[in-house]
């Protein structure tokens, strides 16, 4: 199975999603790997009357994941209609090809990765599942464990139609839902998602350390800017995500140049630019460091006839505690 224009021209479709569920799901949704993920699903799709079931091999994660868990892999997989995989990695690939060794899962129907995973991997897993009558769907999450708990996450979702629309009950509690293509492609979408997203980050801190270098305070220039043509939501939610995240993305998208013979050559500089930054310099660079970082920023819109002035002093009351972004 083929990925990218060989595979031929893939429409996406966005749904937003993020309404609230009225009525309880007759889905049964185990979660496997209940770390910070897995466990904010869980936790989630449970508020929204899902029922659900977790899994992990740590006994103290699954004891404190605030959900019902069970023994054994093999018991979650006989006793869900979907299974989700939250991890990344080897060890989603080790839980993924696990599963598929399982016998007598008459009820299972769909496996939902919503980890990070290599595409080509992601297609054979996929094509070995469909041989056991079982839907793979390939579907990462744009969003941290907030995003997920509020149902503001962004879900990549790629593989079978019919899969995805009777897993809708999921995605409607994770909230929206971007559908993308064949399994594979939904890995694909979130690394050009996070290489995207890591540009802007690069490009906001060289842009606003011009600012203060020019004796300027960067953010009510953050402010306006969030009203102008070069907003976007990293300078939205700046603070939230370390660099270490970025720097896993950044490796998991040169790993990805790396396969496909792509010449990535600003990419190959990302991720030693990532490397560079003071993580302390840029938990300070707006002076975020007492605002609420769980809610988007809401900038202040002066009347035409005032100036700079309100802002100014307003800044003065905020302190630079020069807080962690993590």
């Amino acid at each position: 199975m083929a990925i990218g224009p060989a595979a031929g021209r893939q429409e996406c479709h966005v749904i937003d999603l993020t309404s609230t569920i009225a009525n309880t799901s007759p889905l049964k949704v185990g979660v496997a790997g209940l770390a910070s993920r897995g466990r904010a699903v869980g936790q989630r799709l449970r508020a929204a009357g899902i029922r659900v079931l977790g899994f992990d091999d740590d006994v103290r994660t699954a004891a404190t994941s605030g959900l019902r868990t069970v023994g054994t892999a093999e018991r979650l997989a006989q006793e869900c209609e979907v299974e989700i995989v939250a991890p990344d990695g080897e060890e989603a690939a080790a839980l993924l090809e696990e599963l598929l060794t399982f016998e007598g899962l008459a009820a299972l129907r769909t496996i939902i990765l919503i980890g990070a995973l290599e595409p080509r991997r992601v297609q054979r897993l996929a094509d070995a599942a469909s041989q056991k009558g079982i839907a793979l769907l390939d579907a990462p999450l744009d969003g941290g464990d907030d995003a997920i708990l509020a149902g503001r996450a962004v879900v990549f979702a790629a593989g079978s139609q019919a899969a995805i629309g009777s897993c809708r009950p999921l995605f409607e509690a994770l909230g929206r839902l971007v559908v993308v293509g064949e399994a594979g492609s939904g890995q694909i979408a979130r690394t050009v998602n996070d290489l995207l997203r890591w540009a802007n980050v690069l490009a906001i801190h060289d842009a606003f350390s011009l600012a203060r270098a020019c004796g300027a305070d960067p953010s009510p220039i953050r402010d306006a800017v969030l009203h102008a043509s070069g907003s976007n939501r990293a300078l939205e939610e700046w603070g939230r995500v370390g660099i270490a995240a970025a720097r896993e993305d950044i490796q998991a998208a040169l790993l990805l140049a790396h396969e496909s013979g792509a010449s990535m050559p600003f990419l190959n500089r990302l991720d030693s630019l990532l490397a560079s930054l003071d993580p302390d310099q840029m938990a300070g660079l707006f002076n975020l460091g007492v605002v609420d970082l769980s809610r988007p920023a809401e900038p202040a819109i002066l009347p035409e006839s005032d100036n700079m002035t309100d802002i100014n002093e307003s800044q003065e009351a905020v302190v630079n505690s020069g807080g962690n972004i993590g």
